[in-house]
């Protein structure tokens, strides 16, 4: 368990995943959790919110795979992705596998 400024979140899975994903998470969480919201607009705000982790995950996504790319064939992933794909199907069927490795749950209460 994490405690921030305003939240908690708590990791399941891997413990250095689930602190990457919540350090990932943390400054869209602390910036929420310290705003004012008029009680018609708290929908918006945390369609927002929701917004700011799907693109922190998205983003951790996308390290992880470039990380098993220079890894497992010793160039980038723009590299990968400008090679044909037929000559590398094994590797992109491994792509589904790659996961964040943890998850996340925040909560926040106010």
């Amino acid at each position: 368990m994490i405690e921030w400024r305003g939240a908690t979140a708590m990791l399941a899975g891997h413990p250095t995943s689930g602190k990457e994903l919540a350090a990932a998470c943390r400054v869209a969480t602390e910036e929420f959790t310290s705003a004012s919201f008029d009680a018609l607009d708290l929908d918006l705000a945390v369609t927002a919110l929701l917004e700011k982790y799907r693109l922190a995950a998205r983003v951790r996504k996308q390290q992880i795979l470039e990380h098993f790319i220079g890894i497992r064939l010793g160039i980038s992933l723009k590299e990968f992705l400008a090679l044909p794909s037929e000559n590398h199907l094994d590797v992109c069927a491994e792509f589904s596998h790659q996961t964040l490795g943890a998850d996340i749950l925040i909560c926040s209460v106010t």
